[in-house]
């Protein structure tokens, strides 16, 4: 069977998307903690009002385009079965459901299948 050039580009592209798709960024938390104020928006005042000044309500990191709840990241051991921790794809890390930070972007969770 021959592969035309083309082919094989698009084979490796995805491969390689697969297996960078859950690369965890060495610092990522600390990051979103300090630039993105990452957090408990119940324990951070600070957070807590910048949602609701953007989005006129508390919004959480389960229900933010970053959150990754696929098959493919529980099987990376970077999700949780029961959700509660998901990859986040925005910082690099393991995120908490029930936290949240100004980079919040709604359209989620993502649940690649």
């Amino acid at each position: 069977m021959k592969i035309s050039r083309q082919q094989l580009r698009k084979i490796i592209a995805e491969a390689t998307k697969k297996a960078n798709s859950f690369k965890k960024v060495k610092g990522g938390k600390s990051k979103a903690i300090k630039n993105a104020k990452y957090g408990d928006p119940k324990k951070r005042k600070d957070l807590k009002d910048f949602l609701e000044d953007k989005f006129g309500k508390v919004k959480y990191c389960n229900t933010c385009a970053a959150y990754d709840i696929s098959k493919e990241a529980i099987k990376a051991g970077v999700t949780a079965k029961d959700k509660s921790l998901a990859f986040c794809h925005a910082f690099g890390f393991s995120c908490k459901a029930t936290n949240s930070c100004t980079g919040y972007t709604e359209g989620g969770p993502k649940k690649w299948e």
